[in-house]
């Protein structure tokens, strides 16, 4: 019993290196995380939640191997969106949605594990994505333009483009006006 109170002590001081978590651990690791979102969900519902997440880890680790956390390199995740990319390639049922979908499904499994993932005292999840939704909000409160906003965030204008769109000053004049 002594002995399990000094590494607890060891642990607390930082004398003990944190033990690291595999791809499939963290995904282990996040179901308790998840709990709150299958209350009173059907098994079918359930497995509907699961399902994708445990693809998402299956096919990262089919990519590049069963790794740690803190092992996994910018290459690691170049090679898994090449695999991505050649899926989507290669089969008609596998599209560019559904890759970004076990991208997403991967990350928010990966920023949970990590903490990135922020549960506030009144259940909401604050996370690393939401900081997008709030760089857009100020960016509309300022005014900024529909297709500069489009452009800055990577998404598609739902009209024909014309032009360059004004250019790097442009939107480097529009995150000027909403940088805090």
């Amino acid at each position: 019993m002594a002995a399990q109170g000094e590494r607890e002590a060891d642990a607390a001081l930082g004398a003990v290196s944190m033990p690291s978590i595999t791809v499939t651990g963290a995904l282990e690791a996040y179901w308790p995380l998840a709990r709150d979102k299958l209350e009173g969900k059907t098994e079918d519902q359930v497995r509907k939640f699961e399902n994708p997440r445990k693809l998402a880890v299956r096919m990262f680790v089919d990519a590049v191997g069963d790794l740690e956390l803190d092992k996994v390199t910018p290459d690691d995740l170049l090679t898994f969106r090449d695999t991505l990319l050649d899926k989507v390639a290669e089969s008609e049922k596998f599209s560019a949605g559904s890759a970004n979908k076990v991208i997403s499904n991967l990350s928010s499994k990966f920023l949970s594990e990590n903490g990135l993932i922020e549960v506030k005292a009144d259940g909401r999840r604050v996370t690393a994505f939401g900081l997008r939704h709030s760089f857009e909000d100020r960016m509309i409160e300022e005014g900024v333009d529909e297709r500069v906003r489009k452009d800055l965030f990577g998404h598609a204008l739902a009209r024909e483009r014309y032009g360059t769109g004004g250019g790097d000053r442009i939107r480097a004049e529009a995150v000027q006006r909403v940088a805090l």
